[in-house]
């Protein structure tokens, strides 16, 4: 008979259960870009880093786009890894999402 070990507690029997179909925690999946959070893009242009806000808190200039821009809706709600299109002046724009650091994290770099 095979070495099988047993789940102990209920909350590695559910652990397990969700490992075995494929579920992924938060954690492993990465942040979600949200309001608050810092996030750096590959755009045809080059690398860029944003950090979305409200639209009464953006400033442009210095990387704080609102989450209504072209740029904010399209990241929002992404995550590592998401390749996004955006309607820009200069025409349809592809950025993939490198970094994500969320409004709640350490923030010392991406």
């Amino acid at each position: 008979m095979p070495d099988v070990r047993l789940p102990v507690t209920a909350g590695e029997a559910l652990k397990a259960g969700a490992n075995e179909a494929g579920v992924r925690t938060r954690r492993q999946l990465g942040a979600a870009v949200d309001i608050g959070s810092r996030v750096r893009v590959l755009a045809p242009w080059g690398e860029d880093e944003y950090l979305i806000a409200s639209p009464s808190a953006t400033d442009p200039p210095r990387g704080c786009i609102s989450i209504l821009s072209p740029v904010g809706a399209a990241l929002l709600g992404r995550r590592l890894g998401a390749e996004v299109s955006v309607q820009t002046p200069g025409g349809v724009q592809s950025l993939t999402i490198l970094g994500v650091v969320p409004h709640d994290a350490e923030r010392s770099s991406l």
